[in-house]
Parts: C-alpha cells; sequence; structure tokens
C-alpha cells in the first residue's frame, strides 16, 4: 500500500493536469507518461478504496428459485428436488425447509453435482408456532443445470401427516468463506399486527434470505423487502430476501391480521471482495 501511494502522489506532481501542457525548467510539456493515461481513474478509485468504501465489495443478488414445494398435509415430502434452472460456478444455493410441527427436521443436504452444504440456521421452535426450520447452503464449486437435483435428508422415518415446505433458491456475489455473516429467529403470537424478525448485520453489504411458517395470515412485508414466494395452504410459507448496503440491525418487520401466529428465521450472507481495479504495475 505505501508502494502505491508514492506512485500516486508521483503521478499527481508530474502530472497535475492529466495531459494539459505545463511547464518544467522552462520548457513546455503535455505529460505524456503512463501515469497521465491512468491517473485520474487511478486517483478516483484509490481514495474510494482507502476510505473503505462499498466499492470494494461485489454486489450481492437473489439470483432466483430452483424449487418449490409445500403441502397441507403429507406423509411424502420431497426427499429430491428436481431444479427448474441453471446455477453458475461461484453462486450460493439456499435450501430452506419446515415441519409446521415438532416431529421433523432436516439432517443433511447434497446435490448431484457433489457440492458441500452447510446449515445456517436449525430453529427448534415450541412456542406458539411450534415449528422445524431449516436454512443451508452451498458455494457452487460445480455448476448445476436444468433437471439436477438437491436431495434433502429428514430426520427420521416421517410416519404422520403433518404440513411441509422446501424451497430452493440461490444468490450471487457473496464470499465463499465466513458464511453466514449473521442468523436471526422468532416467533410470537401476534396481540397486534406487528411481524418481526429482528437481526443485526456485520458486514457492510449482505444479502438476507429466510422465511415464516404462519399460522394463517397474509404477511405485508417491510418496505424494501420482498417475498418471491408465497404458499397459502392453511398454514402460510413466505420466502423473501433483501440486498443490504450496510450492517446494523435489519427486520423484514411489516404486518398481518392479528391474533395469529408465526415462526420465522433469516440468515444474511456477505458479500464477496470485488477484483482489484487497481493495474497490477501498481499494486
Amino acid at each position: 500500500m505505501k508502494r502505491f501511494l508514492f506512485l500516486l502522489l508521483a503521478c499527481i506532481h508530474t502530472v497535475p493536469a492529466f495531459g494539459v501542457s505545463t511547464k518544467k525548467n522552462d520548457q513546455t510539456g503535455t505529460g505524456t507518461s503512463t501515469c497521465s493515461t491512468v491517473a485520474f481513474s487511478i486517483i478516483v478509485m484509490s481514495l474510494l478504496a482507502i476510505s473503505g468504501a462499498a466499492c470494494c465489495f461485489a454486489k450481492p443478488s437473489f439470483g432466483g428459485e430452483l424449487c418449490n414445494f409445500a403441502s397441507n398435509s403429507t406423509l411424502t415430502p420431497p426427499g429430491t428436488c428436481s431444479l427448474t434452472g441453471s446455477v453458475p460456478a461461484g453462486a450460493t444455493m439456499v435450501v430452506m425447509a419446515a415441519e409446521d410441527g415438532n416431529d421433523y427436521h432436516v439432517t443433511n443436504v447434497t446435490d448431484s453435482r457433489g457440492n458441500t452444504y452447510s446449515q445456517a440456521v436449525y430453529y427448534h421452535n415450541t412456542n406458539f408456532q411450534p415449528t422445524e426450520q431449516s436454512v443451508w447452503y452451498a458455494y457452487v464449486t460445480h455448476p448445476l443445470k436444468r433437471r439436477d437435483y438437491v436431495r434433502v435428508t429428514w430426520s427420521t422415518t416421517i410416519t404422520l401427516y403433518k404440513s411441509f415446505a422446501v424451497n430452493v433458491a440461490y444468490i450471487t456475489g457473496v464470499a465463499r468463506r465466513g458464511q453466514p455473516d449473521s442468523v436471526a429467529e422468532n416467533n410470537a403470537y401476534k396481540y397486534t399486527t406487528a411481524v418481526t424478525i429482528p437481526g443485526t448485520t456485520v458486514a457492510p453489504n449482505t444479502i438476507v434470505i429466510g422465511f415464516t411458517v404462519a399460522n394463517d395470515f397474509v404477511w405485508t412485508i417491510g418496505s424494501g423487502w420482498t417475498i418471491y414466494r408465497s404458499n397459502n395452504i392453511n398454514i402460510y410459507y413466505d420466502f423473501f430476501y433483501q440486498v443490504l448496503s450496510s450492517a446494523g440491525a435489519t427486520d423484514p418487520a411489516g404486518t398481518g391480521a392479528a391474533a395469529n401466529t408465526y415462526s420465522g428465521v433469516w440468515a444474511a450472507f456477505k458479500a464477496a471482495a470485488a477484483p482489484s481495479a487497481i493495474p497490477p504495475e501498481l499494486h
């Protein structure tokens, strides 16, 4: 960094007008050094980088939904989810699953290309809206194609008719390691219309993705948040996300009819570092 700053200052000193005529030793020059061709962009980008601005991170984004299942009552929730689209290397798979009750939960996730999945959240909620909720994720090193599959393993053989939901999506622009950035879980009996799943993110650029299990109300999510899938089947399953550009307290919040119950979880994934904008010769 010290070497880079020295060269940057040298550019500023020797090419003050980036190509405009200058005098040195009573001679006129036009600043035709290598510095003059890149100095302005380097100075701008460097000042942003030195200040820790968001230019130094990729922008996370929601890639899309790949599979969705929901049933009000079944003995056969999916073990295998066939994908409806492709996923490139460098993306991150997100698998969310729930049982309305406290009998079955997901204990493992794999896919047909051999990507490695980890559990971000497991919420064993026994209050108000008893629910088993899980969020799993995998950084994609082996690209997935349409009709590849994700396989979820449930904790035991399912012998009770219960309500289940499974949703598979992918996100882009997030780091391979150090995930999740943060997680949140909450449940409540709604004495008022308010819904809340509060949490705090750590990194300055994240994407939050999660879901609620509600009995049973239509949820109007907070401003800036997106519900990308609603399964309203007596038990209401709503899957949501938001891209954040600063760290701190966050909450999908919103409202729904009072005198109902819900359980909700989310996981935040931090942005990947952006490729360096500094020319190699100045590293």
